[in-house]
């Protein structure tokens, strides 16, 4: 069929001329199923991101909830304590990009291509993308981590000094 498009002869047809022949090209197929994978990491990696920080805002409200019973009976309000604890969430979310960044750029590169050189697999390299990379990947993270704050912290207006008095 090919061959005889390709030189101008005519193209044979056989029965009712309904049957329909579909090429799928395995480049094609693997960068489907890369594309599926790519956005079912993503997805698990937010995943993890919001439950470690669930806990470790938990651990923290948890373990100073008789600074903020007292705090609050000094006269700050539940929305101050809790502004206190996304600015510390967000301290370290800007820390960690910035030296996730430094590492990214110096020596991860090296790194990689030691721990692919015990397979034998030496030679690769990583691809950045400057704007996933450096921009919607930092973002996406700091925001995860600024939301499941609010949202967590936000069990800080029911921690009152009878509460802890009680305890």
């Amino acid at each position: 069929m090919i061959n005889n498009a390709t030189h101008d002869k005519p193209l044979p047809v056989y029965g009712e001329g309904l049957n329909v022949r579909d090429w799928l090209y395995v480049e094609d197929h693997c960068r489907g199923i890369f594309a599926v994978l790519e956005k079912v990491m993503t997805i698990a990696v937010i995943l993890v991101l919001i439950l470690i920080t669930y806990l470790y805002v938990n651990i923290f409200i948890s373990e100073e909830a008789s600074e903020t019973a007292l705090m609050k009976s000094m006269g700050f309000r539940g929305c101050t304590v809790q502004l206190s604890y996304i600015l510390r969430m967000a301290m370290l979310v800007v820390s960690g990009i910035i030296l996730g960044e430094c590492f990214n750029w110096t020596i991860s590169t090296r790194i990689y291509n030691l721990f692919m050189s015990q397979w034998d697999a030496a030679g690769l390299y990583f691809m950045f993308e400057f704007p996933v990379s450096f921009i919607l990947i930092p973002l996406l993270i700091a925001g995860t981590v600024i939301l499941t704050t609010w949202l967590t912290s936000s069990g800080v207006r029911n921690i009152d000094i009878w509460k802890i008095s009680e305890e």
